[in-house]
């Protein structure tokens, strides 16, 4: 079973009985406390944007079993958990800037919808690869607080430059970390504001 199917795609937590997955009625399955958040706060789906339904949401025991089976060396190699929102790697394989190539740096969140990462540089840059362009090293990975600030700060400067639709990205990606903040909600209504995606207000 591939790795993925067996992690929430929220939160990249291994399902297990502390975090039980729920499938959605769009057909993505994600544990029952980011599901219960995202409900909470009117997020969609993170795959496929499409609506959370806690009401109708089903219990997927398959995958919580799957995910205490497989074997631990295999979750060593290749666990979705050494690429976590956080985690430290090194850049390889780029051919288009091989200067990136043995430079690190930290992840900021997984895009299903691309099947790449956004890794913030050491040089604080932001690039966006596929996971074979990857590695993890050592380092301790960044608690969830700081993810957020970071977040919230590039979606600042982001704003400040007149990239709103970058802004609304970054600020989401903030939210996911602290769904609570109300400042980070109104600087991302006042980036879709800007876009002129006023719908969006309403389900923020």
């Amino acid at each position: 079973m591939n790795p993925s199917a067996t992690e929430c795609p929220v939160c990249f937590y291994t399902f297990s009985d502390e975090r039980r997955a729920f499938t959605n009625p769009c057909s993505h399955t994600v544990c029952e406390p980011c599901l219960r958040r995202l409900c909470a706060d009117g997020f969609p789906c993170v795959v496929c944007r499409g609506e959370m339904d806690l009401a109708r949401a089903v219990r997927t025991i398959a995958l919580e079993q799957a995910a205490c089976a497989a074997p631990p060396q295999e979750e060593e190699d290749n666990g979705w958990s050494a690429f976590s929102a956080g985690a430290m790697v090194e850049i390889q394989g780029i051919r288009a800037r091989p200067g990136l190539n043995g430079q690190h740096g930290r992840v900021i969140q997984f895009v299903p919808g691309k099947d790449r990462y956004r890794v913030e540089m050491l040089s604080k840059e932001v690039v966006s690869v596929r996971k074979l362009n990857i590695r993890p090293v050592c380092g301790v990975p960044q608690s969830s607080q700081e993810i957020k600030v970071g977040a919230k700060d590039r979606g600042n400067c982001c704003f400040r430059r007149g990239d709103f639709s970058k802004a609304v990205e970054e600020f989401s990606v903030a939210l996911l970390h602290d769904a609570g903040d109300h400042v980070i909600f109104s600087n991302r209504s006042g980036a879709y504001a800007r876009l002129g995606q006023f719908l969006s207000l309403i389900h923020i």
